[in-house]
């Protein structure tokens, strides 16, 4: 592993350990976290994405799909409980599980 794949799951891990730290509402921590990295978890999250976008017509999942498979690292948040957006306030866009 290069000295830059290193530094980029460091940072990745410090992102996480942010958003853990930071204060939230009732103190609650809702937090989920993961971070992807190598080329197999990488191109999943890549292949996923670009499949999406072309299925609904989001230029910018195709277009960050390129990003995430070029990228050495991903963090990937998420809010547990109650729904922050739903497919209104989302522009109508599914969520995906991966």
């Amino acid at each position: 592993m290069n000295p830059e794949t290193r530094a980029a799951g460091m940072v990745a891990d410090l992102m996480i350990l942010s958003a853990r730290t930071a204060p939230k509402g009732k103190a609650t921590d809702s937090i989920t976290a993961v971070v992807k990295t190598g080329g197999d978890e990488l191109t999943v999250l890549s292949d996923e994405m670009k499949r999406i976008g072309e299925r609904d017509e989001i230029g910018f999942f195709i277009r960050d799909a390129g990003n995430i498979a070029s990228a050495d690292a991903c963090v990937i948040l998420g809010c547990a409980g109650g729904a922050a957006y739903s497919a209104s306030t989302a522009g109508g866009m599914r969520l995906c599980h991966l």
